[in-house]
């Protein structure tokens, strides 16, 4: 009861920075690369970050997880860099970054990747974690090269998912749950004041549970 209050009252504070970012950043709004924040946003090819992750998990891997892309959220992203200027590369400032993608979609994303161990699954339930991974153009020096750490950063953790929760301990007639995944995944380039470049990627992994039966072997 209390992780939910406290997973509640996260997500109220996501909102509100999200709100509170949109706000006072309404020179972002007219639509121009030029957001006014010293950043100029080019959305690179959808389809080149969506094959990177698909075709970038190991095929030993328990699960796997679907990629594509979504409008809604492309726009959302690209939004947000452009509103946050120079500030979206901080570590520091990922989190109010990602509240201001979820507020731009208004959907309600889980907090991290932990929650996929930590809430309770039932039939037909769904969580959805969105994550944010910046990579600078003074170690990757092509879009190429900053898709391909971000696909295998992504697969380190997609390795640690589970596909379900049946085990051999299990009697007949026990519940268990199946588990898919699907996700968006979306990137922008922003120029920055000081001349670099910064890939931003933005992901939702998305895991869905179906309840199942331990049957007779």
């Amino acid at each position: 009861f209390i992780m939910k209050l406290k997973k509640i009252a996260s997500l109220m504070l996501a909102g509100v920075m999200a709100v509170s970012m949109l706000a006072g950043c309404s020179n972002g709004s007219n639509g121009n690369a030029n957001s006014g924040n010293g950043n100029t946003v080019v959305t690179p090819s959808a389809s080149g970050i969506v094959s990177a992750f698909n075709n970038g998990q190991d095929e030993d891997n328990k699960a796997k997880v679907t990629f594509s892309s979504d409008a809604t959220f492309d726009a959302a992203v690209k939004k947000a860099i452009e509103n946050a200027g120079d500030s979206a590369n901080s570590v520091a400032n990922k989190a109010w970054v990602k509240a201001l993608i979820a507020g731009l979609t208004g959907a309600n994303y889980n907090n991290s990747w932990n929650d996929f161990d930590t809430e309770a699954a039932k039939n037909g339930e769904k969580v959805t974690v969105l994550d944010l991974e910046t990579y600078g153009s003074g170690s990757y020096w092509t879009e190429n090269a900053a898709m391909e750490e971000a696909a295998r950063d992504v697969n380190e953790k997609i390795a640690e998912l589970k596909a379900t929760t049946k085990d051999s301990s299990m009697n007949e007639g026990d519940t268990y749950y199946d588990y898919t995944y699907t996700g968006d995944v979306s990137m922008v380039a922003a120029q920055q004041e000081s001349g670099a470049t910064v890939y931003y990627v933005a992901y939702t992994v998305t895991r869905t549970a179906s309840e199942q039966k331990v049957t007779k072997a």
